[in-house]
């Protein structure tokens, strides 16, 4: 269970409202080289399910996927789905919610994944509403830099007002500015009263930006021990051990 100490479980038990936020890829479901092979480990989409349906919880994925994709890989799991880092909102009962200009930013992508196919299987690129993927998951590392540093000078053409790039771990991410997973977990937040118990689970560096929001809220969560400086307050080592905490989760709100 990582460094997580007995006293946050007992804050968890006081609290009038519990709020808990994650990541998907990573932190619910290991990597895999083919993306929809990623699914959740067995028991995580039963319990986040009768989490969802305590009235005095709210359950959110936070993700850079797009909305279909973790419907599709959740099993329509009838919990808030926050998609391509923030941009996009799925709930229940309401459907989903795109900006509208997310086809001017989507113009800009496609013709810039025009440009990558020249080089990167068509496979390896991932176009969503507001970014795009490049991913080498499965690669040696030589051939997933080569792939990274090309792509990096085809979407430095992009206008630097729009667009920024991103590295995670299995490759890299141009994307939408005015957006990441920090200021939807903001946003999620404030229409909630205070006192609350907020929890966000994420392993990879675009987690940071909620690490860093959540850390004088609520706890942030690192999924994985590799060294690198978060924002996180505590640690799970892996996928494995975040189904053991919503399992110690679920019988402490259960336990009273």
């Amino acid at each position: 269970m990582g460094n997580i100490p007995e006293s946050f479980w007992e804050e968890l038990k006081t609290s009038p409202q519990k709020i808990l936020l994650l990541d998907y890829d990573g932190t619910l479901a290991p990597f895999k080289i083919q993306r929809m092979q990623a699914r959740p480990l067995p028991g995580i989409i039963p319990i986040l399910k009768r989490l969802s349906e305590k009235k005095d919880h709210t359950i959110a994925i936070i993700s850079g996927r797009k909305i279909e994709e973790l419907r599709v890989l959740l099993k329509n799991l009838p919990v808030i789905l926050i998609g391509e880092h923030g941009w996009v909102i799925w709930e229940p009962n309401q459907g989903t919610k795109i900006p509208p200009k997310a086809k001017k930013i989507r113009k800009y992508l496609q013709d810039l994944k025009g440009k990558l196919e020249d080089k990167i299987p068509s496979q390896r690129l991932e176009l969503k509403n507001f970014s795009l993927a490049v991913h080498t998951r499965g690669l040696k590392k030589e051939k997933a830099e080569q792939i990274k540093k090309f792509a990096l000078r085809q979407a430095k053409e992009l206008p630097a007002e729009l667009f920024a790039i991103n590295p995670f771990k299995k490759g890299l991410e141009i994307f939408a500015q005015g957006m990441d997973k920090g200021k939807a977990i903001k946003s999620l937040l404030s229409r909630f009263k205070t006192p609350y118990f907020a929890v966000y689970l994420g392993d990879d560096f675009t987690d940071e930006d909620a690490f860093q929001v959540i850390k004088n809220i609520g706890y942030g969560i690192k999924i994985g021990k590799e060294p690198r400086a978060t924002h996180a307050k505590f640690y799970l080592p892996n996928c494995q051990s975040v189904l053991k905490f919503l399992r110690r989760w679920e019988k402490v709100v259960n336990s009273f």
